[in-house]
């Protein structure tokens, strides 16, 4: 009997933190309201949040957890696919610091352009997240009672 309560205990604890999880987690639509710590775009896959700064010939990602604390990228691989006008091209990036990775290409972006990314982390994980980095924005939090990172 007294196992089976330590079974009960352990299961509504996990369901608590699982429902505390679900609850603080939020949408790329709203974080497409708001700008990373760096001025990117966010975007989030998994366990993770991108944030990508990009200008014609060069991103840099910023990695972090949904707490907005970093996460090494050292043992982590990523490249990201820049589409403009049809235009594919693809950026190996590499680990440049302690929570970015870095890489350089032939490509220029516009309102259209569409930056997609691949993230490995040295757990086998791959994260993918789509940008838009230069599509108008509105400039506003949405009204969803998520929190904002500051």
């Amino acid at each position: 009997m007294r196992g089976q309560q330590t079974s009960f205990r352990s299961f509504f604890i996990m369901l608590y933190f699982f429902a505390c999880g679900v609850a603080s987690a939020h949408t790329n639509e709203y974080l497409d309201t708001i700008d990373g710590d760096h001025g990117g775009q966010l975007r989030m896959s998994g366990a993770y949040h991108f944030e990508l700064i990009a200008n014609p010939g060069t991103l840099k990602i910023y990695v972090t957890d949904h707490g907005s604390q970093p996460i090494d990228t050292a043992g982590a691989s990523a490249d990201a696919m820049v589409v403009t006008d049809g235009k594919k091209t693809v950026v190996n990036l590499r680990a440049a610091g302690a929570n970015t990775f870095e890489g350089v290409g032939e490509f220029t972006l516009n309102e259209q352009s569409a930056v997609h990314l691949k993230v490995t982390m040295p757990n086998g994980d791959a994260e993918l997240a789509t940008f838009t980095p230069l599509r108008k924005r509105d400039s506003k939090p949405a009204e969803s009672g998520h929190h904002h990172h500051q």
